[in-house]
């Protein structure tokens, strides 16, 4: 562990990617990012050639620019609906989940995140591939060496439908009473439990991998992105 000595203010460039990601994402087209995924970088100081978590700065844009709170929602929905009848601006973000299934878990995301009910941590993880200490997400799924297909696929789709299941407005309906907080953001029952979703899609949970140490064909591979984004 070495710390890095860096200060990561996000740039008016990365509002306005963030902003374009989310409203890209709006209209239902899936965005990827193929280099990011820098889910082992802690506050001050980086692990596993991770320097910053690119999905935490971006989870954090969105809630300072779109939770229900943001002044910059707010005149954004404003002049939205001043200037046509027809026009739409893009819903709030309340709740943020990142499901993580690379073969390590995302210990910095999960410390970065650990207490921020707006921001839920998922992790599916190999029991026995930690290279430094372990953190606590919101849901930790620790995976057997040697792992394959049936066991992964039948472990991850029992665990979604666990979250799918769980009402997480009624999680935050009895934080905000223990706060003394009245306030109810809900925009109706017909909205999803998460309004933004990261995927953080580790392929080093792949048989030929070296170090990952489970046995996941690529075609297992595939069926677990598709069941996160029938998830999703």
């Amino acid at each position: 562990r070495a710390s890095l000595g860096l200060s990561f203010r996000p740039t008016e460039n990365t509002h306005r990617d963030v902003r374009s990601l989310f409203l890209s994402l709006y209209i239902y087209i899936c965005v990827a990012h193929v280099a990011g995924g820098t889910h082992h970088a802690f506050r001050d100081y980086g692990e596993g050639f991770c320097i910053f978590s690119d999905i935490a700065v971006a989870a954090n844009v969105l809630l300072q620019r779109y939770s229900p709170s943001s002044s910059i929602a707010s005149s954004s929905s404003s002049s939205s609906s001043s200037s046509s009848p027809t026009s739409s601006s893009p819903p709030s973000i309340r709740r943020i989940l990142i499901v993580d299934l690379d073969v390590h878990q995302g210990n910095g995301n999960a410390a970065l995140f650990a207490d921020d009910a707006a921001v839920r941590t998922f992790s599916v993880h190999c029991s026995s591939n930690y290279f430094s200490r372990k953190e606590r997400s919101d849901l930790d799924v620790e995976l057997p060496s040697g792992c394959d297909d049936a066991t992964y696929l039948s472990t991850l789709r029992h665990w979604l439908k666990r979250i799918e299941g769980h009402s997480f407005d009624d999680d935050d309906a009895a934080a905000a009473d223990d706060d003394g907080n009245d306030d109810d953001d809900d925009d109706g029952n017909d909205r999803k439990q998460f309004d933004f979703i990261f995927y953080q899609s580790g392929v080093d949970i792949h048989a030929n991998d070296r170090l990952g140490r489970l046995s996941v064909t690529s075609d297992g591979i595939s069926r677990r992105n598709a069941l996160v984004f029938d998830f999703a």
